[in-house]
């Protein structure tokens, strides 16, 4: 397995949505940017969560909150990059998630969307 921390830049795309995300950077410099059809954001470090699994590392962002319609959350899964030359940039395919969910006030059921994203790892510095 190759050293995790070689990489810390994934562009992903598929679905009609792009995302670029970059770990290890200060709380409050941009980590990820959001782009669909209707919507584009970008994330500051404090506004990202990772978690780690089995599967590599999940990471989702809030795209919508509301306290009286509900809201959207976007995830998807950072899989563990396997070993490789080190002029080679590596491509990979993951699954992302979409939940969709109502308020108190809004009772509707809670959604979830997955799909397919194809993605690159690559090695960029970061500032600090």
């Amino acid at each position: 397995m190759a050293d995790q921390s070689r990489f810390n830049h994934f562009t992903l795309k598929g679905h009609h949505i792009e995302v670029e995300y970059t770990t290890n950077v200060p709380p409050n410099s941009t980590a990820l940017k959001y782009k669909d059809n209707s919507f584009s954001h970008d994330f500051k470090a404090n506004e990202v969560t990772t978690a780690e699994t089995a599967f590599g590392s999940l990471v989702t962002v809030p795209l919508k909150r509301s306290i009286d319609a509900g809201g959207t959350t976007f995830g998807f899964f950072l899989p563990k990059i396997p070993e490789s030359p080190q002029e080679q940039i590596p491509h990979f395919t993951t699954v992302a998630i979409r939940e969709e969910f109502g308020s108190i006030d809004v009772r509707r059921p809670t959604t979830w969307h997955s799909f397919v994203l194809e993605g690159t790892a690559t090695e960029v510095m970061v500032p600090f």
